[in-house]
């Protein structure tokens, strides 16, 4: 049986290994191999939505759009951003199950799939409600890439780079942005009045997910994962491989191994006797009731979470004023200033943060709840904001 003890008798001696490690990444071959798969294989997740965020208020200012449409009203140009986040809110709850049941590349690689599919039928789209189904898929694909992609940064990088790796992820959602600004700026300028100025970006919302498709098939799977599937010789293939660039015997990929071992073990203790305990302890015995009771308490949590999430909306919040000719400047300078203090909170610390807080068999789930508050709240900024500040003027 493994116990806390034992997962600490490997920590330090990994400790003192990872200390006494002063190669950088990029002095260490196969390491630099596995990295570059990360850019194209886990990174990308992140730019389709940064695509998305920047094609849309682009591509609703073209007079081609607007008149292949019949030039929509605002609620339902709100509409058709919002159901991005829509979509994800409907993919959330079940993308940490297929991702421990199935692994993170095969996850990764089913969320290409429906991305390239809602890309293809976005860019095709013959009326309004084609379109709008279609941004739904994309919306719908997109929890599975993020969470699987930052759960795979998190426990397959080396563990001397693995804070900066994961820190990484989430400021990739601007590459995505700044590649629709690109497109749409490149295909108005010479084809505005032409459908395709719009159906070409549309598209190209696909691109990242072929790439990350392509990339995933030659990225190794997650360690972790595979070691909880009990497949022992492919993840020490791996921390040989390139932790210890192929050095057969090696003793930081034995401690590495090991460690990762003793901490799964004593999850799947924790796991299996924590909560029952509980009902025990106050005179309820009987296994089908405390099963029953393990589903209710599952299911209050679900229901919890959403409704946390969804009354946060309702604290109070900074009166909105129609912004004065005088105060353009301070409104611009303040702009910017915001910018390095929200990428250093969330831009940067939230999927490093997850990963680290939440054991192996919750990491998942701690990175869907994450994005299921997000998405409420994206579906409501993007579906309400609009037509709120249409109405103040």
């Amino acid at each position: 049986m493994t116990t806390v003890k034992d997962v600490n008798e490997w920590e330090c001696p990994l400790t003192l290994l990872v200390q006494q490690d002063t190669k950088k990444w990029w002095q260490k071959p196969k390491l630099c191999l596995l990295y570059s798969f990360f850019v194209f294989a886990a990174f990308t997740a992140q730019w389709p939505s940064g695509y998305d965020s920047a094609v849309m208020n682009s591509i609703q200012e073209l007079e081609s759009w607007q008149k292949f449409f019949g030039y929509p009203v605002r609620g339902w140009l709100c509409l058709i951003t919002a159901i991005y986040s829509l979509g994800a809110l409907c993919s959330v709850p079940v993308v940490p199950l297929i991702s421990n049941r199935y692994g993170r590349r095969r996850t990764i690689q089913l969320a290409c799939g429906i991305m390239c599919l809602g890309a293809g039928l976005q860019a095709g789209a013959t009326n309004f409600g084609m379109f709008v189904g279609a941004r739904r898929i994309l919306g719908f694909g997109v929890p599975f890439s993020l969470n699987s992609s930052a759960t795979l940064l998190a426990e397959l990088s080396h563990p001397n780079d693995r804070a900066t790796i994961t820190s990484l992820f989430g400021p990739s959602f601007f590459t995505g942005a700044i590649l629709a600004a690109g497109v749409v700026w490149a295909t108005s300028s010479g084809m505005h009045d032409d459908d395709l100025a719009w159906r070409i970006p549309s598209a190209l919302q696909g691109l990242p997910s072929l790439l990350q498709v392509i990339a995933v098939y030659f990225c190794p799977e997650s360690p972790r994962w595979l070691l909880s599937q009990e497949r022992l010789g492919n993840t020490f293939g791996i921390f040989i491989e390139y932790y210890s660039e192929g050095t057969k015997g090696s003793e930081f990929a034995r401690i590495e191994y090991a460690q990762v071992e003793a901490k799964l073990e004593e999850e799947r203790k924790r796991k299996s006797r924590f909560i029952p305990k509980l009902p025990k302890a106050i005179g309820i015995i009987a296994h089908t009731t405390i099963q029953a009771i393990i589903f209710g308490k599952t299911c209050w949590e679900l229901l919890v979470t959403v409704l946390m999430a969804t009354l946060s909306p309702r604290f109070p919040r900074r009166r909105i004023s129609p912004v004065a000719q005088k105060a353009v400047v301070p409104v611009l300078v303040l702009m910017f200033l915001y910018t390095p203090f929200y990428a250093l909170g969330w831009g940067t610390l939230a999927y490093p943060y997850l990963t680290e807080l939440f054991p192996y068999y919750q990491g998942s789930q701690g990175i869907a709840v994450e994005h299921l508050a997000s998405r409420i709240a994206l579906f409501s900024n993007n579906f309400v904001n609009p037509i709120a500040l249409d109405e103040i003027g």
